[in-house]
């Protein structure tokens, strides 16, 4: 009985990590992620055709919402 309950909280306690872990990837980490390679991608661009800021602007938030980050 008690090997029971030891095995299912450690059950329990990894599905409480995996869950937490995968929050914290897809809502931090990966927004985190697309919008450092968006801004890198598009300063390079800027800098090569002489962009304005605005057109900066509107690329890095193409850029963005091309990744899905926003509609």
């Amino acid at each position: 009985m008690e090997k029971i309950i030891l095995t299912i909280s450690i059950v329990i306690m990894v599905l409480i990590i995996t869950i937490v872990s995968s929050a914290f990837y897809w809502f931090q980490w990966r927004p985190a992620q697309i919008r450092k390679e968006c801004g890198v991608s598009v300063s390079k661009i800027a800098n090569e055709n002489k962009l304005s800021p605005s057109e900066g602007s509107t690329l890095l938030n193409f850029c963005i919402k091309k990744h899905g980050l926003e509609k």
